[in-house]
């Protein structure tokens, strides 16, 4: 629970550009005017390692309005806002980091940085903060799923304010540290 002295720390909203919801498309097997892509869902997570699985993704169809509003780019966080379980909380997050084009389910935030924060650094934010329970406060439970207060949560959880450089070292460095 200690930072050093010349840290300070900001709402972690304040290193978010955008964060936005996402469509399950439709099935693609129907003929229309829609483009078929990959669909990302939670089941996809490497959540421990905070990335995407290699995977055989599901095939999902879209249309251009909704390709260009919820096209994944590298270094997005999609946090998992809804389902979970008593074993297994709502509230996992993991960086996007394929090459390729996708989209993401509607059990998905995204959330993408602006110039203060590197998205990694984020996204190993995100995962200590469910690790250590944090994120058990930003859900409610009605119907059996749980769903996340994704707003709440980037408004309430702080996160140190320091330079990029600092986040790229403790970044790399958590990379070592967990390939061991």
């Amino acid at each position: 629970g200690e930072i050093p002295k010349d840290w300070n720390l900001m709402p972690i909203k304040y290193g978010i550009k955008n964060s936005v919801s996402g469509d399950w498309g439709t099935d693609p097997l129907k003929k229309s005017n829609q483009k078929k892509c990959i669909c990302l869902r939670v089941a996809d997570f490497d959540f421990d390692k905070g990335i995407f699985k290699q995977n055989k993704y599901t095939i999902r169809a879209y249309s251009q309005e909704k390709i260009n509003q919820l096209k994944l780019q590298s270094g997005d966080i999609l946090i998992e806002k809804s389902g979970g379980g008593e074993k297994q909380p709502v509230g996992r997050a993991v960086l996007f980091d394929k090459d390729f084009s996708a989209m993401f389910a509607n059990f998905l935030v995204r959330i993408r940085t602006n110039k203060l924060l590197v998205p990694s650094f984020l996204e190993y934010y995100l995962r200590a903060l469910y690790y250590t329970g944090s994120t058990r406060l930003y859900f409610n439970q009605t119907t059996g799923i749980q769903n996340l207060k994704v707003g709440t949560l980037l408004s309430n959880e702080k996160i140190p304010n320091i330079s990029i450089a600092l986040q790229n070292n403790i970044t790399n460095y958590l990379n070592k540290r967990c390939k061991k």
